[in-house]
């Protein structure tokens, strides 16, 4: 009880200050968000401690458009940062997902930190990406090879992360642009089938004399592309259409993630994204094949809890109810935002 006043208490301040100022945008992502409330509420109930609460961006972290030169090393110094961050939101909803599949200790509420931080680290990495793709023009003769290239590679990482809001939480807010003073009219809301065509319809790679050279898997690429365009088409249950994507890909890892060292603090513990064998098990539901296994048998959790739902399986694998196939929204966040309605269930 005496949490749930304090986080009213730390919404009512955030909701107040926002309709006059900014001075509560804690991320500095030019709007007051669930995020900036989870850090209010942290540090008013850990008595002004908010350091374990890992989505936050620090000022140093954001680029505005007084610092921003919109020289190539400047695209790629923020290509980088948006890089971290959309690292963040994978290890954070790798996290979610092992929860449920039982594979990890947490709960999952309305009111859990592994709910709302996954939730403001995707729309953290949103916002970002959506300012810096405000700054390229790829049909502008100017545009470096660079930029042209940063910039499928922040269309392919915001489809990444849409199409797994959207496998989580099914209808998932979409922005149109980078942030405004007021963000909730500059967003539309879209079902998980509404998100999954939206993204294939910005699914797309420059038609290079390049295209045939060996892809950087520690970036997103033109592979990685045909992979997120299968589990797109999965989702659809357009199996052909993803086999098609697919059937192609070399034997050879498309794409790869780094988790942060707790060591270091530097993002340098792999995450195997799309493997060899993710691919395989992938091709293997496209053709109707016995996927199940495939999936079960993965090194890595990524993409089970998506394969699992779309085989039907989820709950017989996991003993989740069945409202529990898609997740709570953050209280936070259905507070500040009256477009959302909570998901079933919960």
């Amino acid at each position: 009880m005496k949490n749930r006043i304090i986080l009213l208490l730390a919404i009512l301040l955030s909701s107040t200050i926002r309709m006059y100022s900014q001075n509560c945008d804690i991320n500095n992502d030019g709007m007051v968000n669930s995020s900036d409330v989870v850090y209010i509420y942290n540090y008013i109930a850990n008595g002004g401690d908010s350091t374990d609460v890992d989505t936050i961006v620090g000022p140093s972290d954001v680029v505005t458009d007084e610092s921003f030169s919109s020289s190539d090393s400047d695209f790629l110094a923020f290509a980088s940062s948006i890089y971290t961050k959309v690292s963040n939101f994978e290890e954070l909803r790798r996290n979610l997902e092992n929860i449920r599949l039982g594979k990890q200790e947490g709960t999952i509420t309305p009111y859990s930190s592994e709910v709302s931080n996954t939730w403001s680290a995707a729309y953290t990495a949103l916002n970002q990406i959506e300012m810096f793709l405000s700054y390229i023009d790829v049909c502008d003769p100017n545009a470096s090879t660079v930029m042209k290239s940063l910039y499928y590679e922040m269309v392919q990482a915001k489809c990444y992360i849409y199409y797994h809001l959207a496998t989580l939480w099914g209808t998932v807010p979409v922005l149109k642009g980078r942030s405004t003073t007021d963000a909730y009219d500059n967003i539309m809301y879209m079902s998980a089938d509404s998100v999954y065509d939206y993204c294939l319809q910005n699914c797309v790679w420059p038609d290079t004399s390049e295209a045939e050279d060996e892809v950087n898997a520690a970036r997103f690429n033109r592979l990685s592309l045909q992979v997120l365009k299968a589990e797109l088409y999965l989702a659809l249950d357009k199996k052909e259409m993803a086999l098609e994507c697919i059937e192609n890909i070399s034997q050879s890892d498309v794409f790869v993630m780094y988790a942060k060292d707790a060591e270091t603090d530097l993002y340098t513990v792999p995450m195997s994204v799309y493997s060899v064998s993710y691919v395989s098990a992938l091709s293997a539901e496209a053709q109707n094949g016995y996927a199940l296994a495939m999936y079960q048998g993965l090194s890595s959790t990524y993409g089970v809890w998506a394969a699992y739902k779309r085989l039907g399986v989820a709950v017989d694998q996991t003993h989740c109810e069945s409202y529990e196939l898609l997740m709570p929204y953050p209280y936070s966040e259905l507070v500040l935002n009256p477009n959302l309605t909570q998901n079933p269930g919960y």
